[in-house]
């Protein structure tokens, strides 16, 4: 009678032990569960593209959710091949907005991703090449910060402040064009010393005289130039 006494007792001790264990390790593992899904699996599309003729199709999805203000996970699908890419969103839920697909033909499409804490990443799609997709740098914008003209007026000059796709450094730069007023500017020197963002006060330019020019680049620390001599050839 005693040893079955002692023996109930065990049973039920390890019962509790084991009816404790499940009741605090089990819904920790099912909210890992569901973490994990949330955050590395669950997909929802953000856009669906298809081709001039409707014979290709391209979607972007959003891969679980950004965790702790971190980028978002992406995944460009067509057919049965993908890649997996990231979207820097300071931690906000991924739109429409975040993505676009542009087809130049019905086998080639751009495909941009874009986020608030990151330069657009651009790729191309190929439907002609063994590896459907291809990370590539484009210019995507173009912004006029000052023109000049000559002192008798026949030529110009214009600065512009080039932003590229990510890719090769810089991802900003500041283009030079230069030709005769009225004509499509074609001739252009760069500087391209600061990744970064350029202002119209921080540029200035000096003739020298018709033909000649000097352009001063002002930063917090320095004064940098960029010589133009319009009858010097390329």
């Amino acid at each position: 009678m005693e040893q079955d006494i002692l023996c109930t007792k065990k049973r039920v001790i390890w019962g509790c032990l084991i009816g404790a264990v499940v009741l605090i390790f089990v819904p920790i593992l099912l909210f890992a569960g569901y973490f994990y899904y949330q955050t590395e699996i669950k997909e929802r599309t953000l856009i669906v593209s298809h081709s001039p003729n409707g014979a290709n199709t391209i979607e972007i999805a959003e891969k679980g959710e950004p965790a702790f203000f971190g980028p978002s996970s992406v995944r460009i699908k067509y057919q049965n091949d993908h890649i997996d890419q990231s979207i820097s969103n300071d931690g906000k839920t991924l739109d429409d907005s975040n993505t676009s697909i542009k087809w130049e033909s019905n086998d080639t499409a751009l495909i941009t991703l874009e986020g608030e804490e990151q330069f657009p990443e651009t790729f191309v799609f190929n439907k002609k090449n063994r590896k459907f997709f291809k990370n590539v740098q484009i210019q995507v914008d173009s912004n006029t910060l000052l023109t000049s003209e000559s002192p008798d007026h026949k030529k110009i000059i214009e600065l512009r402040e080039i932003t590229r796709s990510q890719g090769q450094k810089p991802n900003r730069l500041l283009r030079i064009y230069y030709g005769e007023k009225g004509s499509k500017l074609t001739k252009y020197k760069e500087y391209n010393q600061l990744d970064r963002s350029y202002e119209a006060d921080q540029l200035r330019v000096e003739w020298t005289n018709n033909t000649q020019a000097s352009i001063r680049i002002f930063t917090d620390s320095d004064v940098d130039s960029v010589q133009i001599a319009f009858n010097k050839q390329l």
